[in-house]
């Protein structure tokens, strides 16, 4: 014979809940025992909205308050605009970063190593350049010049360069 189950369908569902996930049950529960409906709070949920609306536009929230929600809100955009910022401000930083004179690029330059240069180049330097370079001293001596002396016949021959240039 059949037994009856003293259980109502509503009960039998609890149950099922329980033995597959009673967290969920105590979930249900939890939400059920906090959060219970006010009394007419539909009624008066249109009149509450329209309130606070109308108490925004006459307290408007400040800007350290609206990029705070902006931050809260779209994280995403806010990263990529900082990012662009500071991009921005790095490649502005280095491109108005100051030159260096070519009086001073030409201090940095070693003798030895403009010796050589002209000694390998020396085919590439127009007559003018050369006959410049021939009027005080004879071209097989070129590499056989002082330092002090290189440095004046160079420091000459820049100073006729840039003004024959201007």
């Amino acid at each position: 014979m059949k037994e009856k189950s003293t259980y109502t369908e509503s009960d039998l569902v609890k149950k099922e809940l329980e033995e597959l996930s009673p967290f969920l049950l105590k979930a249900k529960q939890k939400i059920k025992e906090d959060e219970d409906i006010p009394f007419r709070y539909f009624e008066t949920l249109p009149e509450k909205v329209i309130d606070r609306i109308t108490d925004e536009k006459a307290n408007p929230a400040s800007l350290r308050d609206q990029i705070m929600h902006l931050f809260a809100t779209r994280k995403r955009y806010v990263w990529a605009f900082a990012t662009l910022f500071v991009a921005a401000l790095v490649g502005t930083l280095f491109l108005l970063k100051p030159s260096q004179s070519v009086e001073s690029q030409l201090a940095n330059i070693d003798v030895h190593d403009i010796k050589l240069y002209l000694a390998a180049h020396a085919s590439e330097l127009d007559e003018d350049q050369l006959l410049q370079l021939t009027r005080d001293l004879h071209p097989s001596n070129v590499l056989q010049l002082s330092d002090e002396d290189m440095k004046t016949v160079l420091d000459e021959y820049l100073y006729q360069t840039q003004n024959d240039a201007n």
